[in-house]
């Protein structure tokens, strides 16, 4: 994240007291590593470089202070960061974009280190999720992320939760929503974690789904056909007439089919049964663009395979990486990625 540190009154108390060379050091030292974007105002560079410190500290702060002019208002623009207080007596609290947090909390908690990720299945969930990522924040002009992937195993996403919340760590966590329709309700393990984080009261701990049913929804219908386990697919022409019409009627990026589809598993007359009234007319009217919904009907779905064999193949990674810039995956996805983005802005890893 973006931590950003300026000059009040209450720094020349601070700088008083017993932590405060070591919560300096520390705030260098993720910054060198990369680990967040350090901005601290020029006065503020000015006064610690009088103190004794380390020749690497001082080098990294004589090179904040010529960055300063092209970072010094980045967090105007970040939907998240973190403002460190001079206060001694702050609390941690969230005002708009800015988490203020005490600076004591520099050496009290673990903030400085990697933000963590936790997603369902880290090596395909993770994966895809940190592609995005990289992208939004190149999207800002923020080409450099820190992210550490936690791997939360489904249903004991909550207990890795917990866990990592007790280590005072920046926390994020994204979860599918297997939502069956734009209204559908969350999943219980969607519920679970938010539960835990609003319980937390831990203001670096955020916790979400994209608007859509599971992670494979963010690829695009292009790119899923044209993967190994989607090749001469039977189901490939109906989701496509689906998605044609769906396009020609005017439909919203929000309310596509694509969105909601279960792509693992597929969807049915009989399946969708289970869902409630409102999801079931929403899915039997998709449907119905493409078949003839008064008798029986299913469209098969892809398997459990779909993100591997995409991160298995780079000539569709190229294309899905071009595939977020277009303005229908933006009006989907892009508003929630581009919030998310921001906990994992780093910057530059310098070998000193």
């Amino acid at each position: 994240m973006i931590v950003r540190w300026r000059y009040t009154n209450d720094f020349d108390e601070l700088a008083k007291t017993p932590h405060f060379l070591t919560g300096v050091s520390e705030l260098l030292r993720a910054g060198r590593l990369g680990r967040h974007l350090v901005i601290i105002d020029r006065l503020i560079i000015a006064r610690l470089l009088d103190f004794d410190i380390s020749p690497h500290d001082r080098s990294f702060l004589e090179r904040l202070a010529q960055q300063f002019t092209q970072t010094g208002r980045a967090h105007q623009f970040s939907t998240a960061y973190i403002e460190v207080a001079n206060n001694q007596a702050a609390e941690p609290a969230v005002s708009g974009s800015a988490v203020t947090v005490p600076f004591k909390m520099l050496v009290t908690s673990d903030i400085l280190e990697p933000a963590k990720l936790i997603t369902e299945n880290i090596d395909n969930d993770g994966w895809l999720y940190s592609i995005v990522i990289q992208y939004f924040a190149e999207r800002v002009g923020r080409g450099h992320v820190s992210v550490e992937l936690l791997h939360g195993g489904g249903a004991d996403t909550p207990k890795v939760l917990t866990n990592a919340l007790s280590e005072k760590r920046i926390v994020v966590t994204l979860v599918d929503s297997d939502r069956d329709c734009p209204t559908g309700p969350k999943s219980e393990t969607l519920k679970k974690v938010e539960k835990i984080c609003d319980d937390s009261e831990w203001v670096l701990a955020k916790s979400g789904t994209p608007p859509c049913r599971e992670i494979e929804n963010l690829i695009p219908i292009d790119i899923l056909t044209a993967l190994q386990c989607g090749v001469g697919h039977a189901s490939n022409a109906i989701l496509i007439n689906i998605d044609n019409a769906e396009h020609n009627n005017g439909t919203t990026s929000a309310d596509r089919h694509w969105n909601y589809f279960d792509l693992k598993k597929g969807q049915s007359s009989n399946q969708i049964l289970k869902t409630n009234d409102e999801c079931r007319q929403w899915i039997t009217g998709k449907i119905a663009l493409a078949l003839d919904t008064d008798n029986d009907w299913e469209v098969p779905g892809y398997g459990d395979n779909i993100v591997s064999q995409l991160r298995s193949n780079g000539v569709r990674i190229a294309e899905f990486r071009r595939a977020m810039s277009t303005s229908h995956w933006n009006e989907k996805f892009g508003a929630f990625f581009s919030f998310i983005a921001w906990f994992f802005v780093g910057a530059q890893r310098l070998i000193t």
